[in-house]
């Protein structure tokens, strides 16, 4: 991985980093920074990285004497291509190269795009539960709606075999008609 940044970086990054912590397949890079001020062997082994090294120190530089980043792209594009910088690289995509650049991701954005993705995510697991508890409640109603239907059969007075029949069609357990039967025989007793 090609690090540019300001701190130190690590020698090594770990994909599973990213989502804390382990995972069943791991990914380790090796970092290697291209910062300017580093003077990495890659500055001096590879045209391309050098140039994209310099091209950045450039931007950076022209930011800092107060140039807005647009501004500071297209200087640092002009320079490359005038010193023969990647020139024919920049001649070519130049646009894109200033475009993919204003869209700077840094670490406070990638917070925030995560809190933001968190609190979605929170929001869809909320909406997800409160839809199983609505589908929960649904289904304890209709089987509270089919118990009901048997238990008025039972103390109308149906016959054993219908209300057997009944309960297998609404799907209600032998179990739990014995336990209507035996709430409807007490509440005949008491009364």
């Amino acid at each position: 991985m090609l690090y540019n940044g300001k701190a130190p970086p690590p020698n090594e990054m770990r994909l599973s980093d990213a989502f804390g912590g382990e995972g069943g397949l791991e990914l380790v890079v090796k970092v290697i920074n291209i910062n300017e001020a580093s003077l990495s062997p890659a500055l001096r082994e590879n045209t391309e990285i050098s140039g994209y090294a310099r091209f950045v120190t450039k931007t950076e530089q022209c930011v800092a004497q107060g140039m807005t980043l647009k501004q500071a792209l297209h200087s640092a594009a002009n320079d490359c291509i005038s010193t023969g910088i990647m020139s024919d690289f920049f001649e070519k995509h130049r646009n894109e190269v200033e475009n993919m650049f204003s869209l700077i991701w840094d670490d406070e954005m990638a917070k925030k795009v995560a809190r933001e993705e968190a609190l979605l995510d929170k929001q869809e697991a909320r909406e997800e539960g409160r839809e199983e508890g609505r589908e929960e409640g649904r289904e304890e109603g209709r089987e509270e709606g089919r118990e009901e239907s048997l238990l008025l059969a039972i103390q109308s007075g149906a016959s054993l075999p219908f209300v057997k029949t009944l309960a297998e069609k609404v799907g209600i357990s032998e179990r739990r008609l014995d336990e209507l039967l035996a709430s409807a025989q007490a509440e005949t007793q008491i009364a």
